[in-house]
């Protein structure tokens, strides 16, 4: 689904007709992914560090923990929103 989305996107133009925007927007991407996922933002900016780039700006340290953070918030809001007793983990 990403993959498709990601061919929209380039066709239409804008942010992703550079290329370094482009691998801002990636690693901001994946990292917003692991700390959905994980619920560990800081965890998801230093995988989209390891994985994305072999040169990263320190300016998108900042992009891309506020936009995991934006996203394991999002959700861990959902999660709770949608569960039938209100809480995102039960005990047995």
């Amino acid at each position: 689904m990403a993959a498709v989305l990601s061919k929209l996107f380039t066709s239409l133009g804008g942010v992703y007709e550079n290329e370094g925007k482009r691998q801002e927007m990636l690693s901001a991407a994946c990292a917003v992914g692991v700390a959905a996922c994980f619920g560990a933002p800081v965890g998801g900016v230093l995988f989209s560090i390891e994985a994305t780039t072999a040169y990263f700006a320190v300016r998108n340290y900042w992009r891309g923990f506020f936009a995991a953070v934006a996203g394991a918030v999002i959700f861990r809001l959902l999660a709770v929103w949608f569960t039938d007793d209100g809480c995102v983990f039960q005990s047995r």
